[in-house]
């Protein structure tokens, strides 16, 4: 769907029998496409999806008055609760037990006059336990998880813009092995409610863009009056950015062809030409990195297991194994380890931005996967190289670079200080465009 390469502007800009024809064209790619790929937890229905583009016309007559995303075509991931849809999280269980309120950022989305054109499909309850969904790149291969249909489904061109939550690597990871770009805003910036919890005090809503210049206005749009009211944390002018390699056992297991990708991409940057230089910086950190990544997954089971007691004791074989597996685990950690995690959490977030401070940095860059999306869709791939940044609550901007061996997208990762996510951003996109035109240079 080429269409979407313009931005969202386009949508906005739209008559109303302009519109109708985008919407049937896309209508159509999805049917064609939807078996091949099951992005979607529940079928679309197209009908429902038309009535609603033809509504927002006489919601918004005036082109100038037309809100933000006006006509936006989204996919929502299948733990959000959304009106006139059901989600049953990828589970077994039945939509009654997910009914609740609509979740706030689904009505941010609806209030800027997106639609909804379905849920897209997750791993059970956002965990290991993997989806249907397949890669657009390779569909023998995994789209990653749990934000599966999301990622697979901006990727395919079912629409420009999905939501996706991260506890792990959930929406980093998707986003790198279906070859899009990912966001994950600063933890707590997004609204929480209305979304079936796997991990409370992990949980991070993000979301995915066909274009990576549209991620502002989204982050805008989905952002709470209570962070709106601070001071936007733009990117400053500056005559070099700096980039930190967190140097340690963190990189230790990436693939070969990850590593040197990693490098190359370092010395594109390095060596691009623009207003600003590029400095990177090979920062000692991480030590502990195993006990961060024990840390974090000890704790998503004990809050995934305190969420799900209830219902676990009673329906048990509803569960598949590996959520099973993870619940069990979870019922076994004491009380006191969880408050002790919790309180690592936050020391953790501070350490990094204390060395980000000692060695002047603007962001951390490194792989955002240990290599290529893993052969067969019995595992959405291992989120170590994202968990971290979740563990640390830092924004975390995926930017695609480069490709593997069989030919399937790499990427990049770089994490901001948290509470500074437009400077993220900002520095994105400079960072993308420099490697887009080094790419275009040598392709």
């Amino acid at each position: 769907m080429e269409e979407f390469s313009s931005g969202l502007g386009m949508y906005t800009r739209a008559d109303e029998d302009t519109l109708i024809e985008i919407y049937t064209g896309l209508l159509r790619h999805i049917a064609a496409e939807e078996k091949r790929l099951h992005v979607f937890e529940e079928p679309v229905r197209p009908r429902h999806v038309l009535e609603e583009v033809r509504e927002l016309f006489g919601s918004w007559p005036d082109k100038k008055t037309r809100p933000p995303l006006f006509g936006v075509p989204v996919g929502v991931k299948a733990i959000y609760a959304t009106d006139g849809h059901d989600i049953h999280c990828g589970s077994l269980f039945p939509a009654d037990f997910f009914a609740r309120p609509q979740a706030d950022l689904v009505s941010r989305l609806r209030e800027a006059g997106a639609i909804v054109v379905g849920m897209t499909a997750t791993s059970e309850f956002a965990h290991s336990e993997p989806a249907a969904t397949r890669n657009p790149q390779n569909i023998a291969h995994t789209p990653g998880g749990s934000s599966s249909g999301s990622a697979a489904g901006v990727a395919a061109g079912f629409f420009p813009l999905a939501l996706g939550t991260q506890t792990m690597g959930s929406v980093i990871r998707p986003a790198a092995f279906c070859g899009i770009s990912g966001f994950k805003p600063s933890q707590g910036r997004l609204s929480l409610q209305g979304i079936v919890p796997f991990a409370r005090s992990e949980d991070q809503p993000g979301f995915f863009c066909a274009s990576m210049a549209d991620m502002p206005l989204v982050l805008d749009v989905l952002t709470s009056g209570d962070w709106k009211c601070h001071e936007r944390a733009s990117l400053p002018e500056k005559k070099a950015f700096t980039l930190g390699v967190p140097d340690g056992p963190y990189l230790d297991d990436v693939c070969d062809y990850t590593a040197q990708n990693l490098a190359q991409s370092l010395k594109v940057l390095q060596e691009s030409h623009g207003e600003e230089r590029i400095v990177i910086r090979h920062v000692p950190c991480m030590e502990d990195y195993r006990d961060i990544l024990r840390r974090h997954t000890t704790l998503a089971a004990a809050e995934a297991a305190s969420f799900h007691a209830q219902w676990y004791e009673d329906f048990r074989h509803l569960y598949r194994p590996g959520t099973r597996a993870l619940i069990e685990e979870g019922l076994a950690v004491p009380a006191a380890a969880v408050e002790e995690i919790r309180e690592a959490m936050a020391k953790f977030r501070a350490t990094m931005t204390a060395l980000m401070d000692q060695w002047e940095l603007d962001a951390w860059i490194a792989p955002a996967t240990l290599g290529e999306a893993p052969l067969g869709l019995g595992s959405t791939g291992n989120p170590c190289m994202n968990t971290p940044w979740t563990h640390a609550g830092f924004p975390v901007m995926g930017i695609p670079c480069g490709k593997g061996p069989s030919g399937l997208p790499l990427a990049l990762q770089i994490a901001g200080r948290w509470g500074e996510d437009e400077a993220l951003l900002d520095l994105g996109l400079v960072l993308a465009g420099r490697l887009a035109q080094a790419a275009g240079k040598t392709a």
